[in-house]
């Protein structure tokens, strides 16, 4: 198996020499040192990190309203949110830069994986929630320090992606949308780069122990031109996040060709 530094290092390399991205410019993300010692605030803004973990919160709240209304859709959309709420958690308290949720990150963490592994049930899902949504206020303390781990089942979390990219994708093509949403987009970027990040530790898919430098590539690819779109919307520059989506979408491609 090709280590960390060695497969980063390799497909920075591919990625300069196919043009993917610029030598000496955003390349630079692809961090020697592999996802164990990357600085978060490298790919994924502590910001924008901690809004899009008070909206998925925001969309779980909506969808446990209502006990008669909490069909199988609402049931699904709950596992998915909470299933990309414990990966945020994760890097939020992972990161290198202070933030308002940085103490809370751990009890975020927790408490999605309780609303996850509960969510079919209502009450017992309104009751992860009551443990989840104060610690998305910050106000709840979480035990031990954090560490890279899985903390999500990959299914959910690749079901989110498609969700989460189609709505990136809506705002990068309309030159309208561009200008108007260009903070909710450059966060929604940042979170496909948070669940890559997470998914370099997850190797449940890789069948084939000879094929993990592979999956390694890939999550890094995709944490690292997700990342690039996100950095091109706050610039303004929408060609440039225009292409590092299509980049995306490529990576995401050859990922499903290889590991569905």
């Amino acid at each position: 198996m090709i280590g960390s530094s060695t497969a980063g290092n390799l497909f920075a390399a591919m990625l300069i020499a196919s043009g993917g991205l610029a030598a000496g410019g955003f390349a630079a993300l692809l961090v020697a040192d592999g996802p164990e010692t990357a600085k978060v605030s490298a790919f994924a803004p502590a910001a924008e990190l901690s809004a899009q973990a008070r909206f998925f919160g925001g969309r779980i709240e909506q969808a446990l309203a209502a006990k008669d209304a909490y069909d199988e859709t609402r049931q699904s959309q709950v596992l998915l949110d909470a299933s990309t709420l414990a990966v945020l958690g994760l890097v939020l308290g992972m990161h290198d830069e202070d933030h308002d949720l940085k103490k809370s990150a751990p009890a975020i963490v927790k408490a999605a994986q309780s609303l996850g592994e509960n969510h079919p049930d209502y009450d017992r899902a309104v009751a992860a929630w009551a443990q989840l949504k104060p610690a998305l206020a910050g106000e709840a303390a979480g035990a031990g320090p954090p560490k890279w781990e899985v903390v999500a089942a990959m299914g959910p979390l690749m079901k989110q992606v498609p969700i989460v990219h189609t709505m990136l994708t809506r705002v990068v093509d309309d030159q309208r949308r561009f200008k108007r949403q260009a903070a909710e987009a450059a966060a929604q970027a940042t979170t496909l780069a948070a669940i890559a990040q997470a998914a370099w530790f997850d190797t449940s898919l890789v069948a084939d122990d000879a094929d993990s430098a592979a999956w390694h590539e890939l999550c890094l690819a995709m944490r690292d031109e997700s990342a690039a779109a996100a950095q091109a919307i706050r610039a303004g520059d929408r060609a440039a996040a225009g292409a590092a989506v299509e980049r995306l979408n490529r990576n995401c491609e050859a990922c499903h060709e290889k590991f569905r």
